[in-house]
C-alpha cells in the first residue's frame, strides 16, 4: 500500500512539474545532432524537430528561436550547392557564437550580414557548439566540397587554440592536432553517437528537457553524448605550453590557406569584453592569443579583424554591453555590432568577387 501511495504521489508531482514547465515557465528544446560520416562533421538532423526555441539556466530565460535548414544548420535560409547559385558565397564558420542560440536565427550576425549585403552575396553560417579551431578546419573542408565559398570567415574566440590540441584537451569526436616531431599531425575522428535511443522518447517531456538543458544534468542525454572536456582556457596556459599552442596555430592557419587557394579568408577575433566593461587598460593575459593570430594571418595572406577596438569604441559611445550579463555570448545588440563591423570590413577591403550571371537560381 505504501509503495502504491509513493508511486501515485511521484506521478502526481511529475504531472504538476510537467504542466509548470509547459505553461508557467515554458522550457525550450535543442535540435538533435547528427554525425556526418562522409565529411566527419557534426551538424543537426533534418529528420527530427527543425524549429524551436532555447531557454537558459534554472530560471529558463528565453533565448532565441532556431530553425534547422536543408543542410542541418541553424539558419533562417536554405543553402544552395555550387550548381544552383548565381551569387558569391560567404561561409561563416565558428562555435556557439555562430550557432547563436541566444538570438533568433534571423538576428545572428551572419543573417544580419546577409541583409546588409542586400543580394550582393549569399551568407551561409556553419556553427556548432563548443568546438575548437581544428574542427573549424574540418568544417571548411565540408564547405569547400559542397559549396565552394568565395569568402571564408572564421570566427575565433578564446579556447579555440588549446582546445585544438589533443594532448591538452582530448576530444576524440572532433578533429584535433597532436605534436609529432617538429610538426603536428591530425587526429582521426571517432564517430559521435548522437542519439540515445533509450532516452529519446523522454524529450517529449518539458520537465526532462528542463533537467537536461537548463540544469545541465548530463546523465540524461537527449541529443548527444556530452564531451567530458570543454573548451581550453588559453589565458592561463603556462609558458611551457604556449609554444605548443603557437606551433599548433601556425600549423592550422597555414592549412586553412593551403587548402583554400583562391578563396578570401578572414579571421575575426572576439574582443576581450570583460576588460572593456571594467575599464581595464593594463597588460591583458589574453592579448597574446590575438597577437599570435594576427601574425599568422599576415604571414599567410589571410585577412584579420580584431573586434576589440570595435567593441571598445562602441562601449565608449553607448555604454551598452554586448551580452546579457548572465551569459557571455553576444546578445542581439552584440550581433548587430559585429555584423556592422564585418560589413564595413568587406566593403573597405573589396572582398566580394563579381556575381555569376550564368546560373539559374537566386538564394
Amino acid at each position: 500500500m505504501k509503495f502504491k501511495t509513493v508511486i501515485l504521489a511521484a506521478a502526481g508531482m511529475f504531472i504538476v512539474l510537467e504542466l509548470f514547465f509547459r505553461f508557467v515557465i515554458p522550457v525550450g528544446d535543442q535540435p538533435t545532432n547528427r554525425f556526418d560520416p562522409v565529411d566527419t562533421v557534426l551538424h543537426f538532423d533534418t529528420n527530427y524537430t527543425r524549429d524551436g526555441f532555447a531557454t537558459f539556466s534554472c530560471r529558463a530565460y528565453r533565448w532565441g528561436r532556431w530553425h534547422i535548414n536543408n543542410y542541418g544548420w541553424n539558419s533562417s535560409v536554405d543553402y544552395d550547392t555550387t550548381e544552383y547559385r548565381r551569387k558569391p558565397v560567404i561561409a561563416v564558420i565558428g562555435d556557439s557564437y555562430v550557432y547563436a542560440e541566444q538570438v533568433d536565427c534571423d538576428k545572428s550576425y551572419p543573417a544580419l550580414l546577409r541583409e546588409k549585403l542586400a543580394g550582393e552575396a549569399a551568407v551561409y553560417s556553419f556553427g556548432s557548439d563548443n568546438i575548437p579551431l581544428s574542427q573549424y578546419l574540418q568544417i571548411s573542408r565540408y564547405c569547400r566540397r559542397l559549396f565552394k565559398p568565395d569568402v571564408l570567415i572564421v570566427n575565433v574566440s578564446n579556447g579555440d587554440f588549446s582546445g585544438s590540441i589533443a594532448t591538452l584537451h582530448p576530444r576524440p569526436s572532433l578533429k584535433q592536432i597532436t605534436p609529432v616531431a617538429d610538426s603536428f599531425a591530425e587526429t582521426t575522428i571517432i564517430p559521435f553517437r548522437c542519439r540515445n535511443p533509450w532516452f529519446s522518447w523522454m524529450r517529449i517531456s518539458a520537465f526532462i528537457r528542463y533537467l537536461t538543458f537548463n540544469l545541465r544534468i548530463q546523465s540524461i542525454d537527449l541529443h548527444g553524448v556530452p564531451d567530458p572536456f570543454g573548451d581550453g582556457e588559453d589565458s592561463g596556459l603556462p609558458d611551457s605550453l604556449r609554444s605548443e599552442v603557437e606551433g599548433g596555430m601556425h600549423y592550422l592557419i597555414a592549412k586553412f590557406r593551403a587548402e583554400n587557394q583562391g578563396t578570401t579568408i578572414i579571421f575575426m577575433v572576439d574582443g576581450r569584453r570583460g576588460e572593456i566593461y571594467e575599464g581595464f587598460t593594463g597588460g591583458s593575459p589574453l592579448k597574446w592569443t590575438t597577437d599570435m593570430i594576427a601574425v599568422e594571418c599576415a604571414e599567410n595572406g589571410i585577412g584579420f579583424s580584431d573586434l576589440q577596438s570595435v567593441f571598445a569604441d562602441d562601449y565608449t559611445r553607448n555604454h551598452r554591453r554586448f551580452d546579457n550579463g548572465y551569459d557571455y555570448h553576444w546578445d542581439k545588440y552584440g550581433h548587430r555590432v559585429v555584423a556592422d563591423a564585418l560589413y564595413r570590413y568587406i566593403q573597405t577591403h573589396n572582398v566580394l568577387p563579381a556575381a555569376d550571371s550564368t546560373a539559374t537560381t537566386d538564394r
